[in-house]
């Protein structure tokens, strides 16, 4: 509301005191009254500017930015509020929020040097925004040519955008892009000429990208600029090397051993050390398959080399091969004791292959009445480094209610005990054999086996593919050892690392969070032989492809297909943000209550569509917080062709680390899936469990 005069005048009597505080010294004091002197009379442009600057002075920018928003709302044409806001807001570390300040400040005032000087350092202060903080200092030295505050402020910027280029370029390396990295390169040459490292990276670049030649003209311009840049001559040589030119790579080599004496990576180029060089940068690159072989090359003529050692174990250890980076660090402690990643290393990867004792329970019903509710216990260990066994135990209790009007009368209640044992034999780094058999026992319904053998392949970092045959009840509709049994999940692992960025939550956990909708697969003892495949292949950096499929002959006489593919577009790696489309395939050659011989309209003894096909599209979210919570959703729009509506699919998983070697896994699941009769089909799904780790 306006101050009436009786209030101005208050304000002005405030003023005036926070005015002599001031310039007694007293600050603080100052400040109280002026904020009392703007609550009597608030429209009072000078007595809020005279706070606003006040405050900020007395490093108290939170407490003046409302003020300095509030005065440039009023009077979006005044510079003193518009230099305050932005001031403030760098002060607070929000420099993309000064930047917008100060462009609408620069439509009142296009060519104010404190405006623009302030824009430059903004724009500065971030890599991303540092190439245009060069053409505001640009513009700022048309107006007045040489002034040394303004040279050094690009001079800043140039650095700043060059750094910007040069982390661009090791990213694009990263993943495979090397004309983008040759770019990126090149403009942090630009923007900085005299950085021999940049320079070196490069040459190093250009070397991996088949151009020798060029290659060495960068190495030689790194050593022109720093003649004791020592990588520089090992990548000079190589270039020459390559290029055909001995005479060429013995003098370089030469010359580098003249200030390097002791330097066995010039010693021998094509030797260990040199392979080694090579082999670090392809594993900096994401180039796995590459830097294996590099780093097997130098240990077979130097089996006690850390360095390769210490390769070898990183790259294993990324990829699960817990066993084969154990060896590794321990070759590498061995030769080195003191090197603390090896000690570190080792530590980490002991931690991972200790005894675990996991026990979870769960409970699934849908909307035809099928419930089934479990309890399961497994102990997994260790044999030798790589080889890994789990034994369980596990109970699950299956109910679903007879319906006269749906052709339902044959249903039982049923339950079950099982022993499933699983072994998982990992030879090498790219390669997992699993094999694995379950015994159970459905009391007056018999007993029956399951078995299953798989391998997986990591073909390259990008690209993997699975192969495996099962044979099992089909009761466990998705298979043998995929859940609620059988299936043993690292939580202590997982909580380091994002486990759903190729495969989805749904897909990991199919088995625990749909069901076979039908007790008649226990009483009529359906079985079924099944081979299946999956494989993937991330495309362009963010996109995967995935494809699966299966066959099933039954022993009713019926033969099940699937097919399906997803592709994925990961918009965020950390925190894990991914949208995905999916098609699904499913039919069956005949009715199952046919084969049966069951009368007309009898429910089906399992899942047996003749050919449903469904779209999916959906989102991911998966995060891990302060290293002992984990986080994960999925949310699908689902839609069957010919249905009148589109179902929805929700999943939620929480993980918890209670302590170091106790973790808590709390998982729901919900799905609406309508048809193309109209009917909505519904299942609900919740489970938790506990790991221990001895």
């Amino acid at each position: 509301m306006p101050a009436g005069a009786a209030g101005r005048s208050g304000a002005e009597r405030f003023y005036n005191r926070g005015e002599a505080l001031a310039r007694q010294g007293q600050v603080d004091a100052a400040i109280i009254q002026f904020d009392k002197a703007v609550r009597l009379d608030p429209r009072n442009a000078a007595m809020r500017t005279r706070l606003a600057w006040l405050l900020l002075d007395e490093n108290q920018p939170e407490a003046a930015l409302p003020h300095f928003e509030r005065l440039v709302y009023q009077r979006p044409a005044d510079q003193a509020a518009i230099s305050g806001l932005a001031i403030t807001y760098m002060q607070l570390g929000q420099p993309e929020r000064a930047v917008v300040v100060l462009r609408q400040g620069r439509q009142f005032h296009p060519r104010d040097k404190l405006l623009l000087k302030l824009q430059g350092e903004a724009l500065a202060s971030r890599g991303a925004t540092a190439a245009e903080a060069m053409k505001v200092y640009d513009e700022l030295l048309k107006i007045k040519p040489g002034k040394r505050e303004w040279l050094k402020g690009r001079r800043t910027a140039a650095l700043m955008a060059a750094d910007h280029s040069y982390r661009e370029g090791k990213a694009h390396l990263a993943r495979g892009e090397r004309a983008a990295a040759l770019r990126a390169f090149t403009r942090a040459m630009e923007l900085n000429p005299d950085s021999p490292g940049y320079r070196t990276h490069y040459g190093w670049a250009l070397l991996e990208d088949g151009q020798p030649a060029r290659a060495a003209a960068a190495f030689q311009e790194a050593i022109r600029l720093d003649p004791r840049k020592q990588d520089a001559y090992l990548g000079l040589a190589m270039a020459q090397w390559r290029a055909g030119d001995p005479a060429e790579t013995l003098k370089t080599t030469q010359r580098g051993l003249e200030l390097f004496p002791d330097d066995v990576q010039l010693l021998d180029v094509q030797g260990g050390a040199a392979t080694l060089q090579l082999a670090g940068i392809r594993l900096e690159q994401g180039r796995t398959n590459d830097a294996e072989r590099l780093f097997k090359e130098v240990l077979q003529k130097d089996p006690v080399n850390t360095e390769a050692n210490l390769g070898l174990a990183r790259l294993n250890l990324s990829n699960d091969a817990y066993g084969q980076a154990q060896r590794h660090y321990e070759k590498a402690l061995a030769e080195a004791p003191e090197n603390q990643e090896a000690a570190a290393g080792l530590d980490k990867v002991t931690k991972l292959m200790r005894p675990q004792l996991q026990t979870h329970g769960g409970v699934l019903e849908d909307s035809d009445s099928f419930r089934r509710s479990y309890v399961y216990t497994s102990w997994q260990s260790y044999l030798t480094p790589e080889l890994r066994a789990t034994l369980g135990y596990g109970y699950l209790n299956y109910t679903m209610g007879n319906d006269s009007f749906r052709g339902r009368l044959r249903e039982r209640s049923a339950h079950r005990h099982i022993i499933p044992v699983n072994l998982t034999y990992r030879p090498y780094r790219k390669l997992v054999l699993e094999l694995g058999g379950a015994f159970s026992d459905y009391g007056v319904w018999g007993q029956s086996g399951s078995g299953r053998a798989s391998l997986f392949y990591q073909a390259t970092a990008d690209s993997g593919f699975s192969l495996s045959y099962a044979y099992y009840d089909i009761i466990d509709y998705y298979g043998p050892f995929k859940g609620p049994w059988g299936r043993h999940v690292d939580e202590f692992a997982d909580m380091e690392r994002y486990r759903y960025l190729v495969i989805d939550p749904t897909a990991l956990w199919t088995q625990n969070i749909f069901g076979a909708s039908s007790t008649q697969a226990i009483t009529d003892h359906i079985r079924t032989h099944e081979v299946a495949f999956w494989g993937y292949k991330n495309l362009f950096s963010r996109l995967i492809l995935s494809l699966y499929g299966s066959v099933s002959p039954y022993n009713d006489g019926n033969v099940r297909k699937n097919l399906g593919t997803t592709v994925t577009f990961l918009a965020l790696t950390d925190p894990l943000l991914k949208f995905k489309y999916s098609f699904f395939y499913l039919g069956f050659n005949k009715r199952s209550a046919d084969l049966a011989n069951l009368p007309p309209g009898s429910a089906p003894l399992y899942w047996d569509p003749i050919a449903f096909k469904n779209h999916s599209w959906g989102v991911v979210f998966e995060k891990n917080l302060w290293g002992r919570v984990k986080l994960a959703l999925e949310g699908d729009m689902l839609y069957t062709p010919g249905a009148p509506t589109p179902g929805a699919l929700v999943f939620l998983e929480v993980d918890v680390l209670l302590t170091r070697n106790l973790a808590l896994r709390t998982m729901g699941f919900y799905l609406n899936s309508v048809d193309v009769d109209r009917t909505s089909y519904q299942v609900r799904s919740i489970m938790a469990g506990l790991s221990y780790r001895f």
